[in-house]
């Protein structure tokens, strides 16, 4: 009897546990104000140099650069460069058919090189990092110049979103991924940890160049976005920011196939270690006991049956607010009609968990754009 009551309240606590954490992280997303663009008739002032690092994306490099071209801005305050990574197709044939777009070819090896390689030739104020199977909408560059007239940001983190598909992994891939923007915005907001998404982030070229811009964690393949807001916020916290909007957002490509994506989040797995903020580690860790709690009631379910009830009730209380978390950002987002996977996407996001936290803590050999990695 008394094992049952303890059981039972340790449940409600892990569920009100997982209740704050959550509670937290939407809290601070409604908090963040939403950039508007409120007169169109203003005169932009912001210099970009977008800089678009691509490799083999003959499929996707037209889309991304129409967007960008297409942008309500004017051309003079744009710097299109596109950084061919030594793709082997007709990357860098198809970005040389756009007037205004410079194509260079990366010098080195990898996309950190080739971002590199963007920033020396860069001619503009603001460094606009944006990956070549994505696309941005008409109004970025606008929304982008009413913020740092407003906030004289030195790194802008910029939301994403996968556009919706088919399946139960294209619907996993856009609720993770608005989830994670959440979870972005919630960090930088509270100055607790810092992420980004290279696919569409903003940075002070003079601040860059000051902090000697990816130098530091060279040996690692990607965190490029990661580790390069980590070292903004700890030379000015005030100057970093997350900018709020779905007309901000970036529509990158998703992964197609289970094993590209397994391979895609092993790969973002295996820079976990060497983030400098604890604030991440401890929420990482907190989301991680919640989920391997609810597994370990079920199957202390076999010796003691209440405990197979209280797992229940904790994963009925983690359903109800993953719910509502989701639907919400969804909403924001514009892409709801993921919503009708919840239920497979929930029970998938436990098996993704502990993978994550494998290769978080064993970090393993990747494939990445064709080359090995680790």
């Amino acid at each position: 009897m008394v094992i049952d009551v303890v059981l039972f309240f340790a449940g409600l606590v892990v569920g009100f546990i997982y209740l704050l954490i959550i509670s937290n992280i939407y809290s601070s997303w409604q908090n963040l104000e939403e950039c508007r663009i409120v007169n169109k008739a203003s005169t932009p002032k912001t210099s970009f140099s977008i800089i678009i690092s691509a490799r083999d994306e003959e499929e996707n490099i037209m889309s991304c650069i129409e967007s960008i071209t297409g942008m309500d801005y004017p051309v003079e305050l744009l710097d299109i460069i596109v950084v061919d990574d030594h793709s082997t197709d007709k990357t860098a044939q198809i970005a040389g058919e756009f007037k205004n777009v410079r194509v260079l070819t990366n010098l080195l090896e990898g996309k950190k090189e080739a971002m590199k390689y963007g920033v020396e030739q860069a001619k503009n104020k603001y460094l606009w990092f944006v990956d070549g199977d994505s696309a941005l909408h008409k109004d970025a560059a606008r929304l982008a110049d009413v913020h740092i007239q407003k906030y004289d940001s030195s790194f802008i983190a910029c939301p994403i979103v996968y556009p919706v598909g088919k399946g139960l992994l294209n619907a996993f891939q856009v609720m993770d991924g608005v989830v994670n923007m959440a979870v972005t915005a919630a960090g930088i907001n509270q100055q607790k940890f810092y992420l980004a998404n290279g696919a569409n982030m903003l940075v002070e070229k003079e601040a860059f160049h000051g902090l000697e811009g990816f130098k530091g964690n060279d040996h690692l393949a990607s965190g490029d976005d990661v580790f390069l807001i980590q070292k903004m916020a700890s030379n000015d916290p005030s100057r970093v920011h997350y900018l709020k909007s779905r007309r901000m957002a970036a529509v990158t490509k998703e992964e197609t196939s289970w094993s590209s994506f397994w391979n895609q989040r092993k790969r973002w797995a295996t820079k976990t270690g060497a983030y400098t903020h604890k604030g991440l580690f401890y929420l990482q860790v907190s989301i991680f006991m919640v989920h391997a709690t609810i597994v370990a009631l079920f199957a202390l379910g076999f010796c003691i049956p209440i405990s197979f009830f209280v797992g229940l009730l904790v994963l009925f209380i983690k359903g109800m607010v993953d719910y509502l978390f989701i639907q919400n950002m969804t909403s924001f987002f514009g892409v709801s009609k993921v919503n009708k996977w919840f239920i497979p996407a929930f029970f998938m996001y436990f098996p993704y968990i502990f993978f994550t936290a494998f290769h978080a803590n064993f970090p393993s050999r990747y494939e990445w754009k064709g080359r090995q990695r680790k």
